[in-house]
């Protein structure tokens, strides 16, 4: 999200929780600006140190919203961060090579 965009975000989610407490807790805020940094971290343009950070980030707002909320499904949230890992993972392994005696390029 851009500044405008997540400055946007912010103030809905005051106003939601201020008019419908019931409906949109603190719970559910925390949730949703955890998802918005997770996404932030997924992003390709992301650098690895922000990447982290973002990470670490997502995980903290993720905490308050798991601990008083049953309706998280904790499935749903372990598995966006395995693949999160995964993807980083691949992205930053070195490339590999042919096997011995192998030729890089095909030959039809």
């Amino acid at each position: 999200l851009g500044a405008a965009e997540a400055a946007g975000g912010a103030a809905v989610t005051r106003r939601l929780q201020a008019e419908c407490p019931e409906l949109f807790s603190s719970a559910d805020a925390s949730s949703l600006k955890a998802w918005e940094l997770l996404s932030r971290a997924d992003a390709p343009t992301t650098a690895e140190p922000d990447r982290a950070a973002l990470l670490s980030d997502a995980l903290a707002a993720f905490l308050p919203a798991v601990s008083a909320d049953a309706s998280v499904d904790l499935a749903v949230l372990v598995d966006a961060f395995f693949a999160h890992h995964a993807r980083a993972k691949r992205a930053s392994a070195p490339p590999v090579d042919p096997a011995p005696g192998a030729s890089p390029v095909s030959e039809a």
